[in-house]
């Protein structure tokens, strides 16, 4: 595990850009898997600019590494969570062709390790993590470690199920999807991001606490080839 502590969110955002672009400029076929959320925002704004400064990267591929379908009390699908904060933050403006996103969904997640698998593996994959330690769709209490990809049913008997069905404003989820760790695993280099002080402990916890069921962000320190870039807030409860 390398761990990088910068000063300051700006930083941090500028170096996981860093890390993606020179990851695409290598001459062969790249898949990456990048995070959607508020960690990422400034990180994205940042990989815009460069990529409209760069001719065409036609040899990158994306893979999201999550789902959450989103439907209305009508029972029907209007949204997706994950790729819809992707396709806002960065797919749109950075005008990806929608022929090198790879989306995984309620009907092809069971075949995705495979088809990434096919395409060569993922080269690079960003994260960030939850303060209750979850990463992906990998959520306390449910989180299956000896799967590549699996689908949690959300049910109340999870606690933060409840706050997150009160977030869609009158719609529900159902169920998520999810790379599970033996994916990451495989990943080339596997890079989390985080900031601020809500992120200090779970950072703690992460890095320096026992690996437990509990916490699920405790088994990335198995990855080979971990990065963790944080800056100075998320990284004050470290010893």
């Amino acid at each position: 595990m390398k761990k990088i502590i910068v000063d300051t969110y700006e930083d941090m955002s500028q170096l996981a850009t860093d890390l993606i672009i020179a990851a695409s400029l290598q001459a062969k076929r790249i898949n990456l898997s990048l995070t959607a959320g508020s960690t990422p925002k400034r990180m994205y704004e940042l990989l815009n600019q460069k990529l409209a400064s760069l001719p065409e990267m036609t040899n990158v591929h994306y893979y999201t590494f999550d789902e959450t379908p989103i439907k209305n009390q009508a029972h029907e699908v209007v949204g997706y969570d994950n790729f819809d904060g992707l396709n806002e933050s960065f797919f749109k403006p950075a005008k990806i062709d929608s022929t090198r996103i790879h989306a995984m969904t309620g009907d092809n997640y069971r075949d995705f390790p495979a088809e990434i698998d096919a395409a060569g593996g993922l080269e690079l994959m960003v994260i960030g993590i939850g303060e209750d330690g979850h990463f992906c769709a990998n959520m306390p209490e449910c989180t299956l470690y000896d799967q590549e990809v699996y689908k949690v049913k959300l049910t109340n008997e999870y606690p933060w199920n409840e706050p997150y069905q009160q977030s869609l404003q009158g719609n529900y989820s159902d169920y998520m999807y999810t790379l599970g760790l033996p994916a990451l695993l495989k990943v080339k280099k596997l890079v989390l991001i985080a900031n601020g002080l809500a992120k200090a402990q779970a950072i703690k916890a992460a890095l320096e606490g026992p690996m437990t069921p509990d916490f699920p962000s405790s088994y990335l320190r198995l990855h080979p080839n971990l990065v963790v870039i944080l800056d100075q807030e998320a990284a004050s409860a470290l010893t």
